[in-house]
């Protein structure tokens, strides 16, 4: 009997120390950096607009909270010269996409997507430019030709404690660049006078896709936060 205790004690002793074969050691963790919540303070996002560069060479641009409704503004200010630099940062809907354009009269173009029986997206132009408002909207309604100047509807408002203008155009629109007009296009625009020139918010596209996204414009606008850039 004690030799069978003896030889089954050896045998536990050969499986304890015996590799287990298939099996391999876990990877060791890799380092974790945990951040404190972000809800009290602005989220940060980056973009290459006005620039085809890559958005890892973009300057971080900081947004105001507003976590409930979409993406921090997508905005690059060292891309752009610096008379477009923007003053105002804003929070985009979800389901825009911010998209590369080539001019440089532009701070950044999202892509709005189409509704239900349209074929093509409308798009939402963000630029800064000098001129007196009435003769922007002047701009604008020529683009929808004499519809345009029938259809033609502003709006005093104020939006971040700026002066504003909100318009509204309807009719055939021919932007610049384009060869033929295209009929059933609508605009919801706004002109927020900025220091050294306004800030345009161009939303143009097919009706139906322009009015499917009236509510998110109208939040966008909401969003608006003037930038700190004294480090106040």
């Amino acid at each position: 009997m004690a030799s069978l205790r003896t030889r089954g004690l050896g045998l536990c002793l050969v499986l304890a120390t015996a590799p287990v074969v298939g099996c391999k050691e876990p990877p060791s963790p890799a380092n974790t950096t945990i951040t404190p919540s972000s809800s009290a303070t602005a989220t940060s996002a980056v973009a290459s607009a006005g620039s085809s560069a890559s958005a890892s060479n973009a300057t971080t641009a900081v947004a105001a909270p507003h976590p409930s409704f979409g993406q921090p503004s997508m905005i690059a200010p060292g891309l752009t010269p610096p008379r477009l630099d923007p003053s105002l940062s804003w929070l985009a809907p979800k389901r825009w996409k911010i998209v590369h354009h080539k001019s440089t009269m532009r701070i950044a173009t999202y892509d709005v997507p189409h509704a239900a029986g349209d074929t093509e997206d409308a798009e939402l132009s963000i630029t800064r430019a000098g001129g007196d408002s009435a003769s922007n909207v002047g701009r604008w309604t020529v683009q929808f030709g004499a519809e345009g100047h029938k259809s033609a509807k502003t709006e005093g408002r104020t939006l971040a404690g700026l002066k504003a203008t909100f318009v509204e155009i309807h009719g055939s629109y021919q932007g610049m660049g384009m060869n033929e007009p295209k009929a059933g296009y609508r605009l919801l625009g706004a002109i927020v006078e900025t220091t050294g020139g306004s800030h345009f918010f161009k939303l143009v596209g097919p009706e139906k896709s322009v009015e499917a996204a009236r509510a998110e414009f109208e939040a966008f606008l909401s969003s608006l936060k003037p930038l700190v850039t004294d480090g106040g």
